[in-house]
């Protein structure tokens, strides 16, 4: 995605915002992922996916202090949103509260999270950030892999 202002934003629905968002996080446009998730976010019935991705690109982006402002919120909201529940782990972990994320972490609901498409997610998460533990290796922010489910209300729980 080229540094520039998103194309035709008038005529993208919510879902494609999402879309352009998370090409643009994966290409490094933390600025523009985040435009396109505040104009999703506006335009969807539900917040909690638009939100729940722009706090991610903010921890991709070196801020976890802000994703953790955004992601606490809305974890209290909906405890059982599993893929917010795991950026916001991963948000604690880069801002230095481990405990913090280790309790979301293992406060997922196990049964929900092995039927969910975030299983593997989950595993790589915990598996990074145990072998920081271990090895004092430097993590890198999660990103869902290409064909994994999209970010979208369907696969949010």
């Amino acid at each position: 995605m080229p540094r520039q202002r998103l194309n035709n934003v008038e005529e993208s629905t919510s879902r494609q915002l999402l879309k352009r968002a998370y090409v643009a996080m994966n290409c490094g446009y933390f600025e523009e992922a985040i435009e396109a998730c505040n104009v999703a976010a506006q335009r969807a019935d539900d917040r909690l996916v638009a939100d729940t991705l722009r706090g991610a690109i903010l921890t991709a982006s070196g801020r976890p202090q802000r994703a953790l402002q955004l992601l606490m919120p809305l974890h209290r909201k909906r405890e059982d949103a599993i893929l917010t529940a795991l950026y916001l782990a991963e948000a604690c972990f880069f801002a230095g509260r481990v405990r913090r994320g280790w309790k979301v972490l293992d406060g997922i609901d196990s049964h929900a999270l092995d039927e969910s498409p975030w299983r593997d997610f989950a595993a790589q998460l915990r598996h990074n950030w145990e072998q920081r533990s271990e090895d004092d290796q430097k993590v890198q922010p999660l990103r869902i892999p290409i064909g994994a489910p999209s970010p979208d209300t369907n696969h949010q729980q």
